[in-house]
């Protein structure tokens, strides 16, 4: 049984679903194990600080990061950009 959680904890922190099933008097019962659900700030602004608080209270994985808008329309986060417009072809 312990070989068994060490594949469910293996695949929940690499954020895949897992589920051990059992059977008791005929009758089977499943658990399923989801890795937690990821919310991402951007702003750290007054008002994502205590979003963030909620979040990671409820039990989120929480990133938040500063990003700046540039006049182009791309998003610029952590040194990534990110283009905000699709590009016309």
């Amino acid at each position: 049984m312990r070989r068994q959680f060490q594949e469910i904890l293996a695949l929940v922190r690499a954020e895949e679903p897992a589920e051990r099933s059992f059977t008791v008097e005929d009758t089977e019962y499943v658990r399923n194990f989801y890795p937690r659900e990821r919310l991402i700030l951007l702003g750290c602004g007054h008002v994502s600080q205590p979003v963030c608080q909620y979040a990671a209270d409820l039990g989120f994985a929480v990133t938040v990061g500063q990003a700046l808008v540039l006049y182009d329309g791309d998003l610029v986060v952590g040194g990534g950009t990110i283009s905000l417009m699709p590009e016309e072809k």
